[in-house]
């Protein structure tokens, strides 16, 4: 099976993914090397800083079934699309 790429959006689209992916990769290294710092300032025993870390688990492992299946449902570059966006727009508003 070979793969090319076909067009200039195919590259754009592949970039962004790989960028996007870079990017959340650098926000989980981060916060393993501050994991220290964040545990002396919250006050937080080890079990507890576990727990705080393991939250982004249980909110992402269920929405990796849910992805799958709009993937699946919908095409990839659509559910790719509008999961950018809804991200976008959610980091863009002002804090309450």
């Amino acid at each position: 099976m070979s793969f090319a790429f076909s067009g200039r959006a195919t590259r754009n689209f592949l970039t962004l993914v790989v960028v996007t992916h870079f990017i959340l990769f650098v926000d989980r290294v981060n916060l393993a090397a501050a994991a220290s710092v964040m545990q002396q300032d919250l006050g937080l025993s080890n079990i507890a800083l576990g727990v705080a870390f393991s939250a982004f688990n249980y909110a992402y492992a269920p929405f990796q079934l849910i992805g799958g299946w709009f993937a699946d449902r919908f095409g990839a570059r659509r559910t790719l699309t509008v999961c950018g966006l809804t991200g976008r727009s959610r980091r863009s508003r002002p804090a309450r």
